[in-house]
């Protein structure tokens, strides 16, 4: 619970220039280039992205690394739900594969976690298929990654080409370890 009191209320105080007195609705882009100990601007090779408040409770934060070796797309959600952990996780496989009907499962697997002295149950899912990446129609490899914290969620989406899926897994783990997504 802490970990959204304290991320909510940064992000709020420093992304007041980009929210408009007229905007009060959500979702809001609380996007800013102001640096964040919890998500820096940089963290090796990715970029942070937009930054989405979909409710005081619900907001996702987006990461690039876009290069010659890499493009990788990545979205990390914090958001609650009242659904168990293996339930809101066949729920989002299934809305994965109702936006791509042509992905097929490569892998379903479940590992611990640890971050800041924490551990957290995480259910992991990857899929191939044919999609749009970066603007392009290619073969793509997309990920879901589902930790449970107390009554609250953290999602890690990952997308990249498919010649790119071990890489990306490795990225992907990397940033996890420099971000603070379980403050």
């Amino acid at each position: 619970m802490r970990i959204f009191f304290i991320l909510i209320s940064f992000l709020l105080i420093t992304a007041c220039k980009t929210i408009s007195p007229n905007n009060n609705k959500y979702p809001l882009d609380i996007t800013n280039k102001k640096e964040s100990s919890n998500f820096p601007l940089k963290a090796k090779d990715f970029k942070r992205g937009k930054m989405i408040l979909y409710s005081p409770q619900d907001i996702s934060i987006g990461y690039n690394s876009y290069s010659q070796t890499n493009q990788i797309s990545v979205t990390l959600y914090n958001y609650p739900s009242p659904l168990e952990h293996e339930d809101l996780f066949k729920k989002e496989i299934s809305i994965i594969k109702k936006h791509n009907k042509s992905l097929k499962d490569i892998s379903k697997s479940q590992k611990m976690y640890r971050k800041n002295g924490s551990k957290l149950l995480g259910k992991f899912a990857d899929f191939s298929g044919e999609g749009i990446h970066k603007g392009v129609h290619q073969k793509i490899y997309t990920s879901v990654l589902l930790l449970k914290k107390e009554n609250k969620y953290i999602k890690v989406r990952a997308t990249s080409p498919l010649s790119r899926k071990n890489q990306t897994k490795n990225k992907v783990n990397e940033l996890l370890s420099i971000i603070n997504w379980n403050s």
